[in-house]
């Protein structure tokens, strides 16, 4: 179509003339209109077609950089805006690694319990904990993972005792239950495990 605008506008033939005839032969206005605009509007024979923008090396280096940039961008942001949703969702690493010295202070005041139970044959719960015997459970396991402070131990009774701890999340509520530990009950940051021995066999039991 190109060459024969251009033999068109050569024989003398306007524009006009040129476009309907395209349109007649099956061309649609927009491909008639960019075949006619290739060509400048001069009255100098033959017609001298208009500059075309050429793409160098140079310039698809440019583009194909700038294009990856802003690939890298958008990731990065995207990557960005997951960690942000992370934080706030589930609360960032700091709240996870007082969640985990939680966890571990619980499973302690677990072992600690364990180690009052296995050395009670006598039935006669002790005062303290101090110079008290493990049986089998060492005593890494009787102070805080953070402060290395003792956890506070409460003889009520000779039925009756309860191991205590000061929780960094104080406001999250432990419904997980350790082996027959009970609920851990928090007020504030003070946290306990309660136990009682039954009256029927003499077996501890968190409650």
């Amino acid at each position: 179509m190109s060459r024969f605008v251009r033999e068109a506008l050569s024989a003398g033939r306007n524009r006009g003339e040129i476009n309907t005839a395209l349109n007649e032969a099956g061309w649609t206005k927009a491909e008639a209109s960019e075949a006619l605009d290739a060509w400048s509007e001069t009255s100098f024979i033959p017609p001298i077609p208009r500059p075309q923008t050429m793409v160098t090396a140079r310039d698809f280096f440019i583009y194909a950089l700038t294009f990856g940039v802003l690939i890298f961008a958008a990731s990065y942001l995207v990557i960005l805006c997951h960690q942000l949703i992370d934080v706030a969702v589930v609360g960032g690493p700091a709240y996870a690694r007082m969640e985990r010295n939680d966890s571990e202070r619980l499973r302690d005041l677990g072992r600690l319990a364990g180690s009052v139970h296995c050395n009670n044959e006598t039935r006669v719960l002790p005062d303290t904990l101090e110079g008290y015997g493990y049986c089998g459970v060492s005593t890494e396991y009787s102070q805080d993972p953070v402060t290395d402070k003792p956890y506070e131990y409460l003889k009520q009774d000779e039925n009756t005792f309860e191991e205590c701890a000061t929780f960094e999340l104080s406001k999250v509520p432990y419904t997980n239950r350790y082996g027959g530990l009970g609920k851990l009950r928090l007020e504030g940051s003070r946290g306990c495990l309660h136990f009682k021995r039954s009256r029927v066999g003499g077996k501890w039991k968190g409650y």
